[in-house]
């Protein structure tokens, strides 16, 4: 999709980034991954399939992303006495740093519940929740986002601010010329360009219809309006808002923000994986 180097993590958008540690994979899809990003939840799912041990992945999350949120599983009928152990750890060396929660699969026994309830939020003292999960899926789903929104981790997650090395442009026809000109950046709301050229005298407010993104492997014919024009080096800058005028806007905001999405986890597990592989 995008062409930037793996050198750095994403750069944060004024929120914290989620881990879900080891869940269940039947729980935490990618279908609720994206439906979670567009809610503004940047949340990533870190499976035991990373090439390094459960401590080793969580000690490099957490050197890794400063003011991270994790949330941790607890499988039915599985002892907690080795999480509630690693948390009491992770809590005290972190506890500046980064948020802690567990979710549990509700025990049939109220007694049981009150122990994990107990271990984690008073003996250790997490902030992030201990939350039961049910056995509904959906009705899981609807918790966690609850949870996530408690715990004040939406952000602005649906723009990227995109390097020169990016190969996403916009195709846009100026003095009846079509001309390719290089993204600065995208969010499901609008677009960026810079020109090269001399100003064309578009002022805000003016529609065009209709543009051409690409979007590394995506090819999208958008309508947009100039939301703000400035400049730069004595270049023009233009920001375009997308037009939501007709019901096929809704599939323009839907395949941006999975691009988005898809560019995030890459970029954020690409980079996490080499910090492991390099055993930082």
């Amino acid at each position: 999709m995008d062409t930037l180097p793996v050198k750095e993590p994403p750069a944060d958008a004024g929120a914290p980034k989620t881990f879900f540690i080891f869940p269940n994979p039947t729980l935490i899809t990618e279908t609720f991954l994206e439906a979670a990003f567009l809610s503004g939840f940047e949340c990533y799912s870190i499976p035991g399939i990373l090439g390094a041990d459960y401590q080793q992945i969580v000690e490099t999350l957490l050197n890794t992303y400063q003011m991270s949120v994790l949330f941790f599983f607890l499988d039915k009928d599985e002892k907690s006495d080795y999480l509630v152990s690693f948390l009491g750890r992770i809590q005290k060396k972190y506890a500046e740093t980064t948020r802690l929660g567990v979710f549990y699969a509700k025990p049939a026994a109220k007694p049981q519940e009150q122990a994990i309830q107990r271990s984690f939020l008073l003996d250790i003292g997490i902030e992030a929740g201990c939350v039961p999960l049910e056995n509904s899926v959906e009705g899981n789903h609807t918790r966690i986002l609850d949870v996530l929104a408690a715990n004040e981790v939406a952000g602005r997650r649906k723009a990227i601010r995109m390097t020169n090395e990016s190969n996403f442009s916009a195709h846009i026809v100026i003095d009846d010329v079509l001309v390719e000109i290089p993204m600065l950046d995208l969010s499901v709301s609008h677009f960026t360009i810079q020109l090269k050229s001399e100003d064309p005298g578009w002022e805000v407010g003016k529609k065009l219809n209709p543009i051409k993104l690409n979007l590394g492997d995506v090819t999208l014919s958008v309508r947009a309006i100039i939301s703000l024009k400035r400049f730069v080096q004595g270049r023009p800058v233009f920001v375009f808002r997308f037009r939501s005028e007709t019901n096929r806007d809704e599939l323009v905001n839907s395949v941006v923000n999975k691009v988005i999405y898809k560019y995030y986890q890459k970029r954020t597990l690409d980079y996490l994986k080499e910090r492991l592989k390099n055993g930082q």
